[in-house]
């Protein structure tokens, strides 16, 4: 019979785990791919102790800008495992999860043990079951739980830690209730506590308040001697002790490594001011507009005779919210410390039904707790926070951003200085700084500013200035324009508005990612040997074009009937250098470039024809400079594509500025020695664009009526200014003009005609006079020189 029915019950758990799964995916499925910034600050520091860099955020002084120090340990072993580290934290996450699910299993087990007296009087077995589905149910189900089973930090692991410890305490009180083995394993549980985050021993100090207390109180009521007082309480000392060492133990680590009482993070976040309050209810106020529903199946609980633990569950929950509040709640979406209230409220709910001996209520009761706890995963859908979670991808544009600038410059050795800490660090693994301070104790210790956020109110500018960043990224990936403290002070420093410029970033794969930084002009990844007679410009550099990662794309086939040629970039992979898109006939301008006084050649790689534009200088040895791209270099071989459009681009991978010889002051000339040297070429030509405007012709061919070469029927014929139905044509400035109209077909007849070749100076300006033409730039006059096309007007 016993055997039987313990059969019987075994299936009936089996039975339940099948919807709980399904709860589970429904929850979790909806928030995927989500995962936190701050879960990456947490790898950062994983990532660089498993190549041998210690447990450390950056190069220098270590700091501890965690508070998850067993969250992290656990991604250790299974990243040492070969496991990714992003997979690793889910893992976690998700087994955390399940930790709460075992731990409310075990709990029902306990409250429903049979012996062979109350054998027959005992509940159906699915009635036994219901209690802990509904309560696992809660935890699968609950949307702070589904968020943070995959958003990789530590809220999961910290409520399945505590569970485990308040349950197995349950059985430490009541000893006589079970033999199960976890309250053997209650110290331990309360060390994983204590080590998960640093505010684990306020629920030591009070289950120890709460236990001491009881005893003393039960030892008056029924009138204990003395001796077995001081035995319980003995007894008990593992509870504390354990955990205790735990935090010592910790302590001392970090004393000696960081040099540091307390974790780096609570310098940020630990303050406790009438402003953090008032953020810390605001919180919380939004987590009960989703989880109030929770709230009313546990106070089922108290219909439970073990008011001891009911009382300790609800003074962990009341603790926690008002801990919470006074430090100003959280900036992260889906209510990451709502996690440990939605968990007590689920243990709670166990409790109370488990309390309820009539199979008809306890059944009825199950289904409303169900209910309401599918309420509360509907009242998510109407979150911001929520909404949020779904939504935020941020993260993974740093992975396309940060991964690229690792590959591109991780030989240049740049700094790296971000506002988010977590995702272009860890993707980039580049020297970094924090500007919010998190991983940097300097700015963490400064005074508070009001009129900023939570965790966003510390900085220096002053101090960040002084570093020499060669990268700055406000607002996640980059967003444009300096901001929070640090980025609010330096904006303002005549330091930072001549050593940095913003520049545009679109990474490309898998997706498309636009990221603006601002680069500093002398730094690693800015201008290269800017004091000698040779500058190698990062054409990122130049404002007007788009960094785009070095990677050719091929033109598809409809283009290249038509003779255009993409060079916009298309990867399969990450990048491993930063060029920029340029535009056709657009001004890109190099503003106050630091520069010595001289005659300077301008070469781009690959060679292209510019125009440049010497504007007055700013000031001293500096210069303004702008440059006009005419056609991409693979138009500069082979025959001359049949259509130009002011939106085609050129890739351009290198710009160098070469010193000619003394000016008394920063002058331009073009020289193409590079461009002459791939085509084949052995003459130079070189511009003076000073004043280009003005030049006149110097050299001209001595006559237009040479052996000019024709092809089709369009210049089959002189003009004097009218043909057949052609209006007459004025404003020609000589005798004769070349036209293409035909007397009888108009405008239908097509073709080309050559003038004979003609020599000019090197310091010549070639002047035309054109009217009409485009038709998408096919129609036109188009110049060579030296076999290669430098230019088309229309």
């Amino acid at each position: 019979m016993t055997q039987t029915m313990r059969s019987s019950s075994v299936n009936y758990w089996g039975l339940a785990g099948l919807p709980l799964l399904i709860l589970f995916w429904l929850n979790t499925y909806q928030y995927w791919p989500f995962i936190a910034d701050d879960s990456l600050i947490s790898l950062r520091y994983v990532d660089r102790f498993l190549n041998g860099q210690g447990l450390t955020w950056t190069a220098g002084d270590p700091v501890e800008g965690y508070s998850n120090l067993a969250w992290m340990l656990g991604s250790i072993l299974l990243g040492s495992l070969g496991v990714d580290l992003i997979v690793s934290v889910r893992v976690l996450g998700i087994s955390s999860m399940i930790l709460m699910v075992w731990t409310l299993f075990i709990f029902t087990r306990s409250l429903h043990q049979f012996t062979k007296q109350d054998e027959d009087n005992r509940l159906p077995q699915w009635s036994a079951v219901l209690p802990w589905f509904i309560g696992a149910s809660m935890i699968v189900y609950a949307p702070p739980i589904g968020v943070w089973g995959i958003g990789g930090l530590e809220a999961n692991l910290y409520a399945g830690a505590l569970l485990a410890y308040l349950v197995s305490g349950y059985l430490f009180f009541y000893s006589d209730q079970s033999q199960s083995s976890i309250k053997h394993t209650a110290p331990w549980w309360g060390a994983l506590l204590c080590l998960t985050r640093p505010d684990g021993p306020l629920f030591i100090a009070l289950w120890t308040f709460i236990y001491t207390g009881s005893q003393f109180i039960g030892s008056r009521r029924d009138h204990r001697p003395s001796s077995q007082l001081w035995s319980r309480l003995k007894a008990g000392l593992p509870m504390v002790i354990i955990p205790a060492l735990a935090t010592l133990g910790q302590l001392a680590f970090r004393l000696s490594y960081y040099g540091d009482w307390v974790p780096n993070t609570a310098h940020i976040k630990a303050e406790f001011t009438p402003r953090t309050l008032g953020w810390g209810l605001d919180y919380w106020w939004s987590c009960f507009t989703v989880i109030w529903p929770l709230s009313l199946p546990a106070l089922l609980s108290w219909l439970s005779p073990y008011r001891t633990f009911v009382i300790t569950c609800w003074l962990s929950a009341l603790a926690w919210i008002a801990y919470i509040s006074s430090v100003g709640g959280d900036i992260f979406p889906g209510h990451r410390h709502a996690v440990i209230v939605v968990a007590l409220f689920a243990l709670l709910t166990t409790l109370g039904l488990s309390a309820i001996k009539q199979t008809k209520r306890r059944g009825t009761l199950a289904i409303i707790a169900l209910a309401l706890t599918l309420l509360s995963g509907h009242l998510s859908h109407r979150s911001f926070d929520y909404r949020r979670a779904q939504k935020e991808r941020w993260e993974w544009d740093g992975q396309i951003i940060g991964e690229w600038l690792g590959e591109s410059f991780r030989s240049q050795d740049p700094l790296l200085a971000v506002t988010a800490a977590g995702t272009l660090p860890y993707f980039s693994k580049l020297r970094s700084l924090d500007m919010q301070g998190l991983n940097d104790r300097h700015i963490a210790l400064q005074p508070a500013q009001p009129r900023y956020q939570l965790a966003h109110d510390h900085g220096d500018g002053d101090y960040v200035l002084k570093q020499r960043p060669d990268i700055l990224a406000f607002k996640g990936v980059g967003r444009g324009k300096p901001a929070f403290v640090s980025g609010d002070q330096m904006r303002r420093k005549r330091e930072f508005a001549i050593r940095y410029r913003l520049r545009s970033l679109e990474g490309q794969w898998p997706y498309w990612v636009l990221s603006q930084l601002f680069f500093r002009l002398d730094g690693a990844v800015g201008i290269h040997s800017a004091d000698s007679d040779e500058i190698e410009v990062p054409p990122y550099l130049i404002d007007g074009g788009v960094g785009v990662p070095l990677a050719p794309r091929k033109t598809p086939d409809h283009l290249q009937k038509l003779g255009i040629q993409l060079t916009a970039p298309q990867q399969t992979s990450t990048p491993r250098g930063v060029g920029a898109r340029w535009p056709y006939r657009q001004l890109l301008r190099l503003l106050n470039f630091p520069m010595k006084n001289g005659v300077w050649s301008v070469e781009t790689d690959p060679p292209l024809p510019l125009q440049l534009k010497a504007f007055p200088s700013t000031g001293s040895k500096s210069a303004d400079l702008a440059f006009y791209i005419r056609y991409a270099h693979q138009d500069l071989q082979g025959a001359p594509p049949k259509s130009f459009n002011a939106r085609h681009e050129v890739l351009i991978k290198k710009l160098k500025f070469t010193r000619m010889g003394d000016a008394d002051r920063v002058r331009f000339v073009f020289s193409t020695p590079t461009m002459s040297k791939e085509i084949g070429q052995t003459e130079v030509s070189t511009i003076i664009l000073d004043h280009f405007e003005a030049q006149q012709i110097k050299d001209h061919p001595s006559s237009w009526h040479g052996a000019w070469q024709s092809e089709g029927k369009a210049f089959t014929r002189r003009s004097t200014g009218q043909e057949g139905k052609q209006r007459k044509v004025e404003g020609f400035g000589g005798k004769q003009f070349l036209n293409s109209f035909h007397p009888q077909h108009g405008d239908r007849e097509t073709g080309k005609l050559w003038s004979p070749p003609f020599k000019t100076s090197t310091q010549s300006v070639l002047s035309f006079k054109l009217g009409g033409g485009s038709l998408q730039r096919r129609v036109g006059l188009r110049l060579w020189i030296n076999g290669v096309v430098v230019s088309t007007w229309a």
